[in-house]
């Protein structure tokens, strides 16, 4: 049933006019012809104009959600949630799919290169999320955060784990 709303949503995204259809961005480093570097400053630029290109509104950096505010959000929206922590240790409840953290293209390719898809990831301790959030918001992902803390702050908090691979 998620994933049929969410492909339902998605279509309509897709029609001219309606936002993030565009997951292709011509962006300049600002620099002459020749180069310049990467810096903090020119990657956010880069997302700035992907948020641009793409017609939805996100930002710049990878958020970290303390276990209390995914809770929350899960209860009131429908965020696609990720595990990628490599080896298996359990799911929160909710959670979409599992890919390894050092994956990052086929998390991209799960996501159907929507730059505008609202994304939570999740790993047992909040290093292998943020990995792989970083580099996706690199790439020009708006609305990617990560658990603060992991499945252990998550459990914690006394929410609990799944250690059956159900979801």
């Amino acid at each position: 049933m998620k994933l049929v709303a969410r492909s339902r949503i998605a279509a309509l995204l897709l029609l001219p006019g309606l936002g993030c259809g565009s997951n292709t961005s011509s962006v300049s480093d600002g620099q002459p012809d020749g180069g310049g570097t990467s810096t903090e400053a020119s990657v956010a630029d880069t997302v700035m104009s992907n948020a641009e290109d793409a017609g939805c509104n996100g930002w710049t950096t990878l958020k970290h959600l303390p276990p209390a505010e995914l809770a929350a959000l899960m209860a009131t929206s429908d965020p696609i949630v990720i595990n990628v922590h490599v080896p298996y240790e359990g799911n929160i409840p909710g959670t979409d799919t599992s890919i390894p953290f050092s994956q990052v293209d086929a998390i991209e390719a799960y996501l159907h290169y929507d730059h505008c898809a609202d994304v939570v990831l999740v790993c047992m301790g909040g290093s292998m999320s943020q990995s792989a959030g970083n580099e996706l918001v690199k790439r020009g992902y708006l609305r990617m955060r990560d658990l603060a803390g992991g499945m252990a702050a998550w459990q914690a908090a006394g929410y609990p784990l799944l250690m059956d691979g159900g979801t």
